[in-house]
């Protein structure tokens, strides 16, 4: 197959948690292909945050036809796989639209009014990322307490954990994970946290909140890497 174009880019970018590296492109009549590493980035997010990428050729997008990353002794190596370049192109460029993005939060979110039975659901905004966090219900049994929650799709929670009187609980496990479309389109993902009661602590057992570390979430870079033709 005949290469029409083969480049190095050697561009590196900087995002929320490590640096990804656009190491060079490579057009065939049938495809064109971006090949790239993944330093200290995370890769356990629930959103592909590579279909984010987008290559534009001439101020217009060309479709995404596959992304894959790999791990070997060296580290994560990515190949992004777009439609062929047009003919004669003047101008080529990276656009990082989106990619996976951390947040500190460090956020307590009451549950007296859910547990008292005053509202049907708690909603607290995660800080200024646009994001929102919805706790529909806690069901305490004799040896474990469950959260059923909602938040957007691209929202990973870490480092959570329930707050009581007598001390913290921490999270074991998260069941029970759904994509639902709301009535106005948005994707929300529901699941149940489960935190498992060790027989001390489920002696009148207090609970006041439930704490947020930080979370992942697809976040907006809007980053454009020209490549020189």
């Amino acid at each position: 197959m005949a290469t029409t174009l083969k480049k190095r880019i050697n561009k590196t970018v900087k995002v929320d948690e490590g640096q990804i590296l656009f190491k060079e492109i490579i057009a065939t009549p049938t495809e064109t292909i971006i090949k790239g590493k993944l330093k200290d980035v995370t890769t356990s997010s629930p959103f592909n945050s590579l279909g984010s990428i987008y290559l534009i050729a001439d101020g217009q997008q060309l479709e995404m036809e596959g992304s894959g990353i790999r791990r070997d002794l060296k580290g994560h190596t990515f190949e992004l796989r777009y439609a062929p370049l047009p003919n004669n192109i003047k101008e080529l460029a990276i656009d990082i639209e989106k990619f996976t993005g951390y947040v500190e939060l460090q956020q307590n979110v009451e549950l007296s009014k859910l547990l008292e039975g005053e509202v049907s659901q708690v909603v607290a905004a995660l800080l200024d990322s646009g994001e929102d966090l919805t706790i529909h219900n806690v069901t305490q049994k004799s040896n474990y307490i469950e959260v059923d929650l909602s938040t957007n799709a691209d929202v990973q929670l870490k480092q959570v954990q329930l707050m009581s009187v007598q001390g913290a609980i921490q999270l074991q496990s998260t069941i029970n994970e759904q994509l639902e479309k709301e009535a106005d389109g948005t994707i929300m993902k529901y699941r149940t946290l489960r935190f498992e009661l060790d027989e001390d602590i489920n002696q009148n057992l207090e609970l006041k909140s439930i704490s947020i570390g930080g979370m992942y979430w697809n976040k907006p870079y809007d980053i454009e890497i020209e490549i020189p033709l």
